[in-house]
C-alpha cells in the first residue's frame, strides 16, 4: 500500500508523461494573454478619455480667458441685476425660466 504522498507522485508523474500539465499550462497561457488585450483596450480608451478631458477644460479655460476681465463697478452692476432662483429642475431651459418671470 502506497502513501497519499507517492500516489500523488504517481499521479504527477503520470500526468507529466501524458502532457496534461502542458496543456493546462497552454490554456492558462491563452487566458493570461486575453487578459494583456483587455488590459491594453482599457489602457487605450483610458488615454482617449484622458485626451478628451484635457480637450475640454482647455476649451473651457481658453473660453475664459477670451472673455473681457470684469472689474469690481462692473461685478458690482451685474450683481445688482441678478437674483438666485433655487429649486429648479437641472432639465429646465433657459427660455421656460425667463417664461416664468415675463409675466
Amino acid at each position: 500500500r502506497m502513501s497519499g504522498t507517492e500516489e500523488l507522485a504517481q499521479a504527477e508523474e503520470a500526468a507529466g508523461e501524458e502532457g496534461d500539465f502542458d496543456v493546462d499550462a497552454e490554456g492558462e497561457d491563452a487566458e493570461l494573454e486575453q487578459m494583456q488585450k483587455e488590459l491594453e483596450k482599457a489602457e487605450q480608451a483610458k488615454a482617449e478619455l484622458d485626451k478628451l478631458n484635457k480637450m475640454q477644460a482647455g476649451g473651457a479655460g481658453a473660453a475664459a480667458a477670451g472673455a473681457a476681465p470684469v472689474d469690481g463697478a462692473d461685478q458690482a452692476e451685474r450683481d445688482a441685476r441678478s437674483i438666485f432662483i433655487g429649486n429648479v429642475d437641472f432639465s429646465t431651459s433657459v427660455e421656460e425660466v425667463q417664461a416664468v418671470f415675463a409675466d
